[in-house]
């Protein structure tokens, strides 16, 4: 249901007008994001700030379904159901059949799990790919070992051309195929192990070239002056930050999204679940002996360490990525807790119940919300024919979704600060009222020249369900 039901998001816009962008005009622009005012130059013709695998599938996909929000999600969708399937055989060969059931259920209901595979973002793709590096190796390291490393490598690969954080799971398995398999490993097959990362690096670099100064105004400056890294510098300052702002609003102990309410103290027990099963785990100590435990504790200790010092944003729907190895902990803790204490399995079954049911309870909540038919459709549909008369429109890029990406659409949160372009409309929603508001304090300037454009220059035209329409009047109003 969330596919449908979910409002677009801007990250959602910016990515299908490249995608969008490569699968009808034959080259990778965002020409929705009006560059001079976000310091990615450039941005128009090449996209250099995020890595590049998610647009060409997408543009693959596009040209086979066609393009819309829902095909969009759709790609995500496709991926979740793979990721689900990889690792029931991963778990399946790690921890054994009833953990695996177990797990499959735990991560196939999971919250951020259900709405990263709802969500047109790269999250899914690159945990997806990783998954399935995981998978090739196990399933054919008994039979086929060559083809098991260099198959599983292909994929580690392109996880990590979709996002950085691919490579958590590129280090797992490097790390597993020293655990199983060491004494298989030898010098030639390490450097055939090199060469997808060659080739994928070489296309990478390929592309990078046709515009070195872009690469750098856009890339790495999304990684150093955007924040990215910035825990490199502040180590312990990033850890309280990922605690406080991706845990503890992600489960429920801080803030509402945006257009949503309700008892979100609830998701506090999903973490509580998940770090029960760690303890479980890691209080016993024929579990630790057991290497399935051992690694999968790793991977949660890893992907902490990783999240925590190169991710400054601390964005909560990175959590999906978390959730594979808290469930497949859980599960295995679930399988010891059923087998050693049989007077608590009516605890094991009810506690596991009780997890399923909040978190897919979350998912149906949000759903029925549906704030895409209740919030943006209206909107958007106001201005459909405006769009359709070339008028000139500055929002959120998720309004592509309603009104096209081949129209006159830029996503300027500065509101024409640099440009000096007068729209012919303007759209606020509950993103852009928000950095309005950060503004006040944080970039006075801009945030008076918001003030007195939209007083002055502009009227309300449509003001329902946290959007706000201005149009731009004809004669400007006195000052």
């Amino acid at each position: 249901m969330s596919i449908v039901t979910k409002r677009p998001w801007s990250d959602e816009g910016w990515f299908a007008s490249a995608g969008f962008t490569l699968a009808t005009k034959g080259y990778m622009g965002t020409p929705v994001m009006e560059e001079t005012s976000i310091g990615l130059t450039g941005i128009n013709q090449r996209t250099y700030w995020v890595l590049p695998a998610y647009f060409l599938v997408q543009a693959a996909w596009y040209k086979l379904v066609g393009f819309s929000l829902f095909s969009m999600r759709a790609l995500s969708l496709l991926c979740g159901l793979v990721s689900i399937a990889c690792w029931h055989g991963i778990l399946l060969r790690l921890a054994g059949r009833f953990a695996a059931a177990i797990g499959t259920v735990l991560l196939a209901t999971d919250y951020y799990f259900v709405q990263a595979g709802s969500f047109g973002r790269y999250d899914m793709l690159c945990l997806t790919l990783g998954s399935l590096s995981i998978w090739l190796y196990l399933r054919l390291r008994e039979t086929h070992f060559t083809a098991a490393i260099l198959l599983s490598h292909v994929f580690a690969c392109a996880a990590g051309l979709t996002h950085f954080l691919g490579v958590m799971l590129f280090l797992w398995l490097v790390m597993l195929t020293l655990v199983l398999d060491h004494r298989r490993i030898t010098f030639s097959l390490c450097l055939a192990c090199m060469v997808p990362y060659l080739a994928g690096g070489g296309l990478w670099f390929n592309y990078i070239r046709e515009n070195p100064e872009h690469f750098r105004a856009q890339f790495l400056g999304t990684a150093v002056t955007a924040g990215r890294v910035s825990g490199i510098l502040t180590p312990f300052n990033a850890f309280l930050r990922e605690i406080s702002e991706r845990y503890l609003i992600g489960y429920g102990l801080g803030t509402h999204s945006a257009a949503h309410s309700g008892p979100i103290w609830i998701k506090s027990f999903i973490l509580l679940a998940w770090l029960v099963g760690l303890a479980v785990v890691l209080g016993r100590a024929d579990l630790r002996r057991r290497v399935p435990v051992r690694m999968f504790a790793v991977l949660v200790l890893l992907q902490f360490v990783i999240m925590t010092y190169l991710d400054g944003h601390k964005q909560t729907w990175y959590l999906v990525y978390m959730t594979v190895p808290f469930a497949a902990l859980l599960a295995i803790a679930a399988e010891w807790s059923w087998t050693h204490w049989p007077r608590l399995r009516w605890f094991v079954a009810t506690g596991l119940a009780g997890l399923v049911m909040i978190q897919t309870g979350g998912s149906l909540l949000r759903s029925r919300i549906n704030v895409y038919e209740n919030q943006f459709l209206p909107a958007a549909r106001f201005l459909t024919q405006p769009a359709r008369d070339g008028k000139v429109i500055m929002a959120s890029a998720e309004l592509g979704f309603g009104i096209g990406f081949d129209s006159k659409l830029t996503d300027d949160t500065l509101m024409g600060y640099h440009t000096q372009l007068r729209p012919d409309f303007i759209v606020q929603e509950s993103n852009w009222t928000g950095i309005m508001e950060i503004f006040r304090t944080e970039r006075p300037a801009v945030f008076a020249h918001m003030k007195r454009l939209l007083e002055d220059e502009y009227q309300v035209v449509y003001d329902q369900n946290g959007y706000k329409i201005w149009e731009r009047l004809a004669v400007p109003r006195k000052k």
